[in-house]
């Protein structure tokens, strides 16, 4: 009985004999024309074209002593052909010979038990693009699959692939997931610090595995049924979605990376320093901290205790937020949506609710408040004479007097408050007048007003065929015609205004108030026509 030898391999722990007589295993970097032969799945492929890998001569013999000292003495690497008939190749190189079977990290023609083919071959589908660990791992996979027979399960193909599996108490430590690999992590498993970056690379963390700081640069990272990701980092073009019954805790957003928390999914200590984050139906974020991007939570999701600093957390139509603490950048509730115990200072942040949407909040607001950059200023049940470029709330019982609104200056006044002599110009910053709150304009508002970025663009009593990205108001004896309202703008009708033939497009907002007139509408696809008896707080533009 010969002694046996328990070698680590991709996840898996496989006992194997100690090879009676060395085998050599010769890899070739530098491209080749060869064949695969899978006598098992009664697969042959001739005339295989393996690119130069585009190794240097100091990489290759990094990887070659490097697999040397893995395997020790029962096989032996080399870079170098061997000067007998007896010896196995991996080719190293990319090639698209296979892709009407899959995507794989390597490939092997057999799975060898005992070594009784001695001269049988395997391919790792890599470059110089890849790390050296990674091809490192590929080629000791494969090499266990002709040498030592390993089994680690899958269909066809699968079986003699080098996809990354990693279970059954085994860890693994800083392995990178390339371009159509994927990485399986399941019942016992363990990586810690894998790095995927690829188009097409992928990692699946299934029920009984555990991810810990994961970096996904590109590709995608699954957490599915009872899968756990801890301390992940998701960058730019990279894509985390956590599954039913998938756990992701204390995972980091940065750039344009996105996470997507699907029904029975759960996100806990969520970090967005940017990024898009969206809660679906059935899906939940405990504690997210919104520094910058977008917290996104459309109907069915909820946000519980999030706390935003900066960007932008979106409550839409039967979405739910509860325990908001806003301490900078934006909160939106729309229309059928529900946030509740909003901790809020008003100036410090914004926070919009949208006629229809439920909204309640931990301190019941009373007088004046004004501030910039997040910096509440001053406060009190009267202000007067102020120059309002950052933001001004007017609640109830409070009065502001001959206020001024330049630039992004923001103004409310609430049910209850009232505001005497508003200097403004219409589209350079916003003022909306609540039902039930009072107030008095240092001019009297005719005709159509148009302009985009803080700036009126253009004014009269007639506006024909413009586009909105900004804002455009309509007051008493204005009418617009022809009116486009794009992406982003807003178009607002008071009473006594008309619109004729507007058209509003996707991301775009017509609101109509008492006495407004519009004829001939057309709402495009996500386009948005509103009936308001009185001017809500709208994000302004």
């Amino acid at each position: 009985m010969p002694e046996e030898l328990l070698i680590p391999n991709s996840g898996l722990q496989t006992v194997v004999p100690q090879l009676a007589a060395p085998q050599y295993v010769f890899l070739d970097f530098d491209g080749a024309v060869t064949s695969y032969r899978n006598r098992d799945l009664d697969i042959l492929i001739d005339g295989i074209q393996i690119d130069d890998s585009g190794f240097d001569s100091e990489t290759i013999t990094l990887i070659v002593a490097a697999l040397n000292d893995r395997f020790g003495d029962g096989i032996v690497f080399t870079a170098d052909l061997p000067q007998t008939d007896d010896y196995s190749t991996v080719y190293v190189g990319t090639t698209r010979a296979f892709d009407a079977y899959g995507h794989f990290l390597g490939l092997a023609e057999t799975i060898d038990v005992g070594n009784q083919i001695r001269n049988d071959n395997a391919f790792v589908f890599l470059n110089s693009a890849a790390s050296l660990d990674t091809v490192v791992y590929a080629v000791a996979h494969e090499t266990e699959h002709i040498v030592y027979g390993m089994e680690h399960g899958g269909e066809g193909l699968e079986r003699y692939a080098a996809d990354i599996y990693v279970k059954n108490g085994a860890v693994s430590n800083g392995l990178t997931v390339s371009s159509g690999t994927t990485m399986h992590v399941s019942s016992g498993g363990t990586a810690n610090v894998t790095i995927v970056s690829g188009h097409s690379a992928n990692m699946h963390v299934s029920s009984g595995g555990t991810a810990i700081a994961t970096t996904v640069t590109s590709g995608s990272m699954y957490v599915c049924s009872g899968g756990t990701a801890n301390s992940t980092t998701v960058n730019r073009a990279g894509k985390m979605h956590v599954l039913s019954g998938g756990t992701a805790s204390g995972t980091l957003t940065r750039d344009y990376g996105s996470i997507f928390i699907f029904s029975g999914g759960t996100a806990s200590a969520t970090t967005m320093n940017g990024g898009d984050v969206f809660i679906y139906n059935g899906g939940v974020a405990n504690g997210a901290t919104v520094n910058g991007g977008f917290l996104n939570v459309p109907s069915g999701g909820t946000a519980n205790s999030t706390t935003v600093n900066g960007g932008d957390l979106n409550v839409s139509s039967g979405g739910t937020a509860n325990s908001t603490t806003v301490n900078g950048g934006k909160m939106l509730v729309s229309n059928g949506g529900t946030a509740t115990d909003i901790d809020w200072t008003p100036c410090v942040g914004s926070v919009y609710v949208e006629d229809g949407a439920y909204a309640t909040f931990v301190s019941q607001y009373k007088g004046c408040y004004f501030g910039s950059n997040d910096i509440l200023l001053s406060s009190g049940m009267t202000l007067e004479n102020k120059i309002v470029s950052g933001s001004m709330y007017v609640f109830a019982s409070g009065t502001a007097n001959n206020t001024t609104v330049n630039g992004s200056g923001y103004m409310c006044i609430f049910s209850g408050g009232t505001a005497l002599n508003i200097d403004w110009t219409p589209c350079v910053g916003s003022v909306y007048v609540e039902d039930g709150a009072y107030a008095t304009f240092v001019s009297q508002y005719k005709g159509c007003y148009l302009g985009s970025s803080n700036a009126l663009l253009s004014s009269g009593m007639t506006l024909e065929n413009k586009i909105v990205s900004g804002s455009m108001y309509v007051f008493a004896s204005g009418t617009a015609y022809s009116t486009t309202v794009s992406r982003g703008g807003r178009m607002y009708v008071s009473s006594g205004g008309t619109v004729n033939a507007t058209t509003v497009n996707s991301s775009g907002y017509l609101h109509i108030f008492s006495g407004g007139t519009a004829n001939a509408t057309t709402v495009n696809s996500s386009g948005t026509c509103t009936s308001l008896a009185v001017a809500r707080p709208m994000p302004p533009r």
